[in-house]
């Protein structure tokens, strides 16, 4: 197989797969959560590892740029024309970010966060925001 056809290949997911969640595990979901979340925030400033997050626009959960903001080299992309699943709803544009995150920076740290706001197989339009040195 050509490495064009081993790219296309990777650019297509695979069907949406049944989830099935139990009542009494979704309740325990959002009680570790209530209990959890402010320690693993103020926690964030101490990864010291390359990261990126991955987003729909239409998500029904907001991307959060101040998460990403909290961890210094983080950068968030948000894809216009994803939902919940943008790995199977924009395959493509995932694996680009992936590739980012994996030969990009490495682990070279920037003042700033990125946001890229642009719809499926477009560069976007990208936005630096300013952030505050977090050491």
């Amino acid at each position: 197989m050509s490495r064009h056809s081993v790219r296309a290949a990777a650019d297509r997911a695979p069907e949406m797969p049944e989830i099935e969640v139990s009542i009494e595990s979704y309740a325990a979901l959002g009680r570790s959560l209530a209990t959890e979340l402010p320690r693993l925030t103020r926690s964030l400033p101490e990864i010291d590892v390359p990261l990126g997050f991955v987003a729909g626009a239409a998500s029904p959960v907001p991307a959060d740029q101040a998460t990403a903001a909290a961890i210094a080299g983080a950068w968030l992309e948000v894809i216009e024309d994803a939902g919940h699943f943008p790995w199977l709803e924009t395959p493509g544009r995932v694996r680009a970010a992936l590739d980012r995150l994996v030969g990009g920076s490495g682990r070279q740290r920037r003042a700033t966060a990125t946001t890229n706001v642009g719809g499926r197989g477009s560069p976007g339009h990208r936005h630096r925001g300013h952030r505050p040195a977090l050491r």
